[in-house]
């Protein structure tokens, strides 16, 4: 692994950071995943076990293995500012994102590169960006958040026929919460994550048992 990066403060209310991030692992550790085990089989034909007769499918052995390499590159970026102390209370503006500019892995050691980013893969997609931005506010015993969390589209998981590959959409929701203080060794918060009650995009992903839609993101 190695990084280099940049901070930069034109004042004590701004900072803005850029890490650029190179990552190399060599003989990672997974299991395969199911689709590709069911998509390959007589790549991966050991792993079924069958009853007696052999014509029964008991369970498939997707055990941990050495599945090759995995190499990742990309930029962190944040931004902190701070405005000016006011009549209507303090103002913090935070936000942090990943722009990655590719991961490929090998599901075998010496096999073949998938490149992840924008693409479901095997297990899940590697989003090329993603960010969250919040506006914090405080005044007194006081306080708010409004935050926005965004992850970029990407090509969805073939699961059916080639006619019916699409592109999931990107995925944009935004969060309000309120804090009060004013009680003493008491913090007390209420909050509304989604709070336009946003529906998630359609995916044709069948890797977790929910359908239409990742619950994983």
């Amino acid at each position: 692994t190695f990084t280099i990066g940049a901070v930069w403060t034109p004042s004590k209310a701004l900072t803005l950071t850029l890490d650029y991030f190179n990552i190399k692992i060599r003989d990672s550790i997974g299991t395969v995943a199911e689709s590709t085990i069911f998509d390959n089989y007589e790549k991966y034909k050991s792993y079924f076990v069958y009853s007696a007769d052999g014509k029964t499918l008991q369970y498939v052995n997707a055990v941990l293995d050495n599945l090759g390499e995995v190499k990742t590159s990309g930029i962190d970026t944040s931004l902190r500012w701070k405005l000016p102390r006011s009549a209507a209370g303090d103002f913090t503006f935070q936000f942090d994102g990943t722009w990655v500019h590719s991961y490929k892995y090998q599901n075998e050691t010496g096999g073949e590169f998938v490149e992840n980013v924008g693409v479901y893969g095997d297990n899940a997609p590697v989003f090329r960006w993603k960010h969250n931005a919040t506006i914090n506010w405080k005044k007194g015993v006081w306080s708010a958040s409004f935050a926005n969390k965004y992850l970029s589209g990407y090509h969805d998981e073939n699961g059916v026929a080639e006619q019916y590959y699409n592109k999931v959409k990107a995925y944009s929701t935004y969060s309000l919460s309120t804090s009060y203080t004013g009680i003493k060794n008491t913090d007390l918060t209420v909050g509304v994550k989604n709070l336009f009650d946003k529906a998630p995009p359609y995916t044709n992903q069948g890797t977790t048992f929910q359908s239409g839609y990742d619950p994983r993101f």
